[in-house]
């Protein structure tokens, strides 16, 4: 889940572009977030990201076959946890929070 959140963030990101990797703990949950500068996720696609084969018209482009965020979202599901995403200003991100063991 990593690595598909990580590679996306490269695959995403434009030359000169900036990725930014972020981990805050509480006292019950871990969040970790990714963030890529450049392409955005429109308003129109995010509520459908995480479902298997969906691929935006920007990622169509793009190798992957639409599996990787809908795995990313059942593993962080099977560990209680919650993946969202959000898109605008010329960024994107994505933000995983799971509960502490």
């Amino acid at each position: 889940m990593w690595i598909n959140l990580i590679d996306n963030a490269v695959k995403f990101t434009p030359e000169k572009g900036r990725i930014e990797i972020g981990i805050r703990e509480t006292d019950d949950k871990i969040t970790v977030s990714v963030k890529n500068s450049g392409s955005e996720i429109s308003d129109d696609d995010l509520p459908n990201i995480f479902r298997k084969f969906y691929r935006s018209d920007s990622a169509v482009k793009s190798s992957g076959n639409g599996l990787g965020l809908a795995i990313a979202s059942e593993i962080v599901a099977l560990h209680s946890g919650t993946i969202e995403a959000q898109s605008g200003g010329g960024s994107t991100t994505f933000t995983v929070t799971l509960p502490k063991i």
